[in-house]
């Protein structure tokens, strides 16, 4: 069957065609039934799917697998709903590349962030950024940033961090002035560079990244979560080396704090200048890609679902 993609679909749209199967889950409506969610992927964009009246166990074979479907897009409260009506069989000749959502130029994304690093910062603790970076290449190019939210893809976890080391560095010249002529401005800069290319480093030891883009929690990830481990990271990559113990700190405040407030998770809330500016690049971007995904999968001149990452928010696409 031909693969379906879901920004073709309008209103009361019933079509055949395949899709992958990214996850399932198993919920429960008001009165106690069963149902199933399953996130599918057409390699451009994902959605979730109900199919109702039906039990994980039901559906548990198609996971990560590209399935022949009956799928049906309903509007409910305003923004699009998908119903999965009938499961038709495996397309076991599917090309499963062409199914993943997946950041496409993440090699010229790292290799982008390596320049940058090596060429444009100037301190020496770039040193443990570079040296990181390069013993865990292979996973820094197919991460996902996250199970679900912002950047769950393969690769998102290098495109996340591109972004926001981009916009450090257009950020120089409006809040570091002075960094030719002032050694703490220069630092500091510096500072929200590596800190932006190492703040997440701690996820490639809290998750696990599938071929798929599918990130799923590891033991270490849900004992100690991806700050602590980040900061441990580098502090024992750091004793590799003779860097300066007060700039280790700062770098080390910065990956404990980059979730800004204690209810969101951070270790400690930011208290020096870079680490304040690293916490809202980060906030900025997750939220920015989070309000780009929305609009992906939304018409244009409609509101979107409600977004969770931006207070269930329904964004609004404009009409081409």
């Amino acid at each position: 069957m031909q693969k379906l993609i879901f920004t073709e679909f309008n209103n009361n749209d019933v079509k055949q065609g395949s899709t992958l199967v990214l996850k399932a889950s198993q919920k429960e409506t008001k009165a106690g039934k069963p149902f199933v969610v399953m996130t599918l992927s057409d390699g451009t964009s994902k959605i979730d799917a109900r199919k109702w009246d039906t039990s994980l166990d039901d559906v548990k074979d198609t996971v990560e697998q590209v399935i022949d479907v009956e799928l049906e897009r309903r509007d409910y409260n305003g923004s699009a709903s998908y119903v999965v009506n009938n499961v038709l069989g495996f397309d076991n000749n599917a090309d499963m590349s062409e199914y993943v959502k997946c950041v496409r130029d993440a090699q010229q994304m790292y290799d982008s962030i390596i320049k940058i690093l090596s060429e444009i910062c100037t301190i020496p603790e770039r040193q443990i950024a570079l040296n990181l970076y390069r013993e865990y290449k292979d996973q820094l190019i197919n991460w996902a940033a996250a199970t679900s939210n912002h950047h769950a893809l393969k690769g998102g976890l290098i495109y996340h961090t591109y972004r926001m080391i981009s916009t450090a560095v257009y950020l120089r010249r409006v809040y570091f002035p002075d960094r030719k002529t002032n050694q703490e401005s220069m630092k500091s800069w510096n500072l929200l560079v590596i800190g932006c290319a190492l703040h997440d480093i701690g996820k490639l030891k809290e998750l696990e990244t599938n071929n798929l883009g599918n990130a799923t929690y590891t033991k270490e990830g849900n004992f100690f979560g991806h700050l602590f481990i980040g900061a441990t990271m580098i502090l024992d990559e750091a004793k590799k080396g003779e860097y300066d113990e007060a700039t280790v700190e700062r770098l080390v405040h910065m990956i404990i704090s980059h979730h800004g407030k204690l209810e969101y998770g951070a270790i400690k809330q930011p208290a020096t200048k870079e680490a304040i500016m690293l916490n809202m690049i980060d906030d900025m971007d997750a939220r920015v890609e989070a309000c780009e995904e929305a609009m992906e999968e939304t018409e244009p001149g409609s509101f979107s679902s409600p977004v969770f990452m931006l207070e269930r928010t329904k964004i609004y696409k404009e009409n081409d």
